[in-house]
């Protein structure tokens, strides 16, 4: 990504939750829309890359923090259940340890 935006008119290959660039983007459809029976890979990676976007939307980070310390981070979806995150945070290896069997006072 860094040699390729060495390039005086390119600063567009910065990883994201969508799909960049023109070409990357719209040109396959065309690809597809000219010779749909052989371009099926094509638009099927492609329906992948465009729901990406959304897939993103749905995710969200949280930080599991013991004694005001952060000590692991977990990828969930929006709507999880409070009771599932804590499931989710015992069985954290890295969690598990400062645990020691206590339970969970504050969420």
């Amino acid at each position: 990504i860094n040699l390729a935006n060495l390039h005086p008119r390119v600063n567009i290959l910065q990883p994201g939750p969508g799909v960049g660039g023109h070409c990357i983007a719209v040109d396959p459809w065309f690809i597809v829309s000219r010779a749909s029976s052989e371009a099926k890979l094509i638009s099927t990676a492609r329906k992948v890359n465009d729901s990406k976007p959304n897939w993103v939307i749905d995710k969200v980070k949280i930080a599991i923090q013991i004694n005001g310390k952060l000590r692991s981070e977990m990828e969930i979806e929006k709507d999880t259940e409070e009771e599932t995150i804590k499931s989710l945070a015992i069985l954290d290896k890295k969690v598990e340890k400062y645990l020691d069997n206590n339970e969970i006072k504050k969420t």
